[in-house]
């Protein structure tokens, strides 16, 4: 009763704190005015959602909060920036809908969320890449049982040094609370009336087949079309206020020329003939893991292959030659490499086995031997290994499954010890062998293993195939010159088409890279700066490649412009299509049965059969939603008038209009219902969040 009193108290305190977050937030006079100790001034806002900011210093701390002591690299910490970007515009706007519902999450609901072992969070704390529960933390059925994690729960509270655990976990766990509320209260509005039931059963189970005969948008020259600026402005004011042409976040349009830095014919020789040179004292040396490690660019590169492992024209010959001899210098996987067999062996290529892993405690190993002994004497009497694991074995991963390890090469032995792959290895098949390693004394069993094949023990010396300075230098130039002599954008394009001109469009300016370019957060920052129509004077360099880009489009927040690149042709594309379909019409509506439109046309009658309305698409056809929705408006033996959509103009003589089977309207009912509210968990934010006004500035600061 202790431990749930301490989770009320706690949780209260906790709730207090973060309703408080969530007002003062919402309200604004927290993270927007100049008293909060995060105060705005516009210029440090990294986050502002409907009006309300977040300064970069709030953004930080809460990033460093979530990290805490723990040592991360930059992608790890890119990844937990995101996640606390995202979790800052949840609070906002689901904070905002808990406010005005009035939700609440009592100290009760939290300790029965942690006992009933079933939140997801709490799967996810205590389960491995694999999906499976710690063992320390199971249930008899492998399920994460509850009372064991209350028990760690206490002992993480009861610890300062690990409190801090336990509040980023209870926080989540409150807000994971909050939000299964609030669907709940959402799906538990879902209804679907008997009528939408019925016309459910109509939509899936009414079938249509048709004849129909196609003239594509793509059969009429483009150029053959007249457009003009009036025709362009027309389509743009009907069409403007459209979500293609609604510019959430600004951003920007960019065209780049690569300029790809690889190795030369010379920088190829050169490598070749490094290796050459080293061949010949390779050969004489007798200490060959130490000559890899001083030559080799990949040390410690000695170790058994199977035929098979080398390039097609080098295998044969190193499996070939005897003991001492050197091959190469040979291409290999973008390196060049010299390969010298030191052994041979028969083995095979991989094994299955199950081990106790027994701990050495006080560093007493004969103890621990003796016991493994005995161990031994009993499980060759008894036959009974799998029986001893829970009791003896320190494995926690593979006791649950008898100790068994499963099928391993040599190389991803799930012990990390030369000596326990010898022995699984090794070994004969039911071989139960005492193996000591770093991590304890292992009573070890092979319980299977492939046909043992012939190996070749090589040493390999390499050198990675990579271009010199003076390549690179080169490259350089090129790029460089490039950038200077053409320096407006006819002539970027003229010139850049000979290379190849790659475009990357709606660049957001917190993007950290562009796809397919090496860090390049510089380019990104570059066209944040510019204007449309310049040309980069710096050359960037990205990897292996060196790029000169042109700033194509401006893409600002909000409704676009026709005067966008992008946008102007798209409009453009749109207005000939409807221009042609327009003409295609024309022509179709001289035809009064199908046959002889086809034939005038110079078409071929074409089936499409089974079509039904709930799918969205016709067999053999496609998407064209114009023409589904058309054709469930036709009786059986009509013709339709022409049906211009995505692809083309259709005409259309409807063959048959099978009826649905008789359906069960309440089962459909039930159904739709299901299908509705499966939906909430993954749509609801989303959805909230496209409501919001969100600026994100992150750009700015990184």
């Amino acid at each position: 009763m202790a431990m749930i009193q301490e989770i009320r108290n706690r949780s209260t305190l906790l709730m207090v704190v973060i309703g408080v977050g969530m007002l003062l937030f919402i309200g604004g006079d927290f993270f927007s005015s100049s008293k909060g100790p995060f105060s705005s001034n516009g210029e440090t806002d990294v986050l502002i959602v409907d009006g309300k900011a977040i300064s970069n210093k709030e953004y930080q701390l809460r990033i460093d909060k979530q990290i805490g002591n723990n040592p991360v690299g930059q992608t790890q910490r890119e990844q937990i920036s995101n996640a606390v970007w995202n979790l800052l515009i949840s609070e906002f706007v689901l904070g905002q809908e808990y406010n005005e519902l009035g939700l609440n999450v009592t100290g009760d609901e939290l300790f029965a969320v942690i006992s009933s072992g079933s939140s997801r969070i709490l799967k996810q704390q205590f389960t491995d890449r694999d999906g499976r529960v710690d063992p320390n933390f199971a249930d008899q059925f492998g399920r994460l049982d509850g009372t064991k994690v209350l028990a760690a729960v206490k002992q993480t509270m009861s610890n300062p040094e690990t409190e801090d655990q336990w509040l980023k976990l209870e926080e989540s766990l409150l807000n994971e609370r909050f939000q299964t509320k609030y669907n709940t209260l959402i799906k538990k509005g879902i209804a679907v009336t008997t009528a939408e039931a019925e016309e459910g059963i109509k939509d899936q189970g009414t079938q249509v087949s048709f004849s129909y005969i196609l003239k594509k948008y793509d059969e009429i020259d483009d150029n053959s079309v007249e457009v003009s600026d009036a025709d362009l402005q027309a389509y743009y004011n009907k069409h403007k206020h459209e979500s293609e042409y609604i510019q959430k976040q600004a951003s920007r349009g960019i065209e780049y020329v690569v300029f790809q830095v690889s190795p030369s014919v010379e920088d190829i020789a050169a490598i070749q003939n490094e290796l050459i040179e080293l061949k010949p004292y390779f050969s004489e040396e007798s200490d060959d893991t130490s000559f890899v490690n001083e030559n080799a660019e990949t040390a410690y590169n000695v170790r058994y292959y199977n035929e098979g492992s080398f390039p097609d024209n080098v295998d044969s010959i190193i499996f070939a030659g005897d003991t001492g001899f050197v091959f190469g210098p040979y291409l290999s996987a973008n390196t060049y490499q010299l390969a010298k067999i030191i052994g041979a062996k028969t083995s095979p290529d991989s094994a299955n086995a199950r081990h106790i892993m027994l701990q050495i405690a006080d560093g007493d190993t004969a103890t621990t031997m003796a016991l493994a002994d005995s161990l031994v004497k009993v499980i060759n009497s008894q036959d009974n290994f799998e029986a001893l694991v829970p009791d003896f074995s320190k494995d926690l991963q593979t006791a649950p499954e008898g100790g068994n390890l499963d099928w391993f090469t040599e190389l991803n032995c799930p012990v990390p010890d030369k000596k326990f792959a010898d022995a699984c290895f090794t070994g004969a098949v039911g071989q139960i062998q005492i193996i000591q390693s770093a991590f304890g004394v292992h009573i070890v069993e092979v319980i299977e293993q492939t046909v043992p094949k012939d190996k070749k023990l090589i040493a390999i010396v390499d050198r990675a195939l990579e271009p010199s300075k003076m390549t690179k230098d080169n490259v350089y130039n090129e790029a460089s010159e490039f950038s200077i002599a053409n320096g407006d954008v006819a002539s970027f394009r003229t010139a850049g088409n000979k290379k190849g001109i790659r475009v990357a469009d709606n660049v957001l300016e917190s993007d950290k890279d562009i796809a397919s370019l090496e860090s390049s957060r510089a380019l990104i920052q570059w066209a944040y700066k510019m204007e449309v129509g310049d040309i980069s004077e710096q050359v960037f360099e990205f990897g292996d490649m060196f790029v000169v880009a042109h700033l194509k489009e401006i893409r600002d927040a909000g409704t676009l412009d026709l005067n966008v690149e992008s946008v102007k042709q798209g409009v453009k594309l749109q207005v000939i299509n409807e221009k042609k379909a327009a003409a295609i019409a024309s022509d179709m509506s001289k035809y009064t049965d199908i046959n002889s439109a086809a034939l005038g046309m110079g078409k071929v009658v074409e089936t499409a059969s089974n079509a039904t309305f709930s799918s969205y698409s016709v067999p053999g056809i496609g998407t064209e939603t114009v023409l589904l929705g058309a054709i469930f408006n036709l009786q059986q033996g009509q013709l339709s008038k022409p049906i211009s959509d995505r692809n083309g103009v259709y005409l259309v003589e409807i063959n048959s209009v099978t009826p649905p089977a008789q359906g069960n309207a309440a089962v459909v009912k039930q159904q739709m219902t299901y299908s509705a509210a499966a939906q909430v968990d993954y749509t609801v934010t989303n959805a909230l969040q496209n409501s919001c006004e969100i600026t994100d500035n992150r750009g700015k600061f990184f």
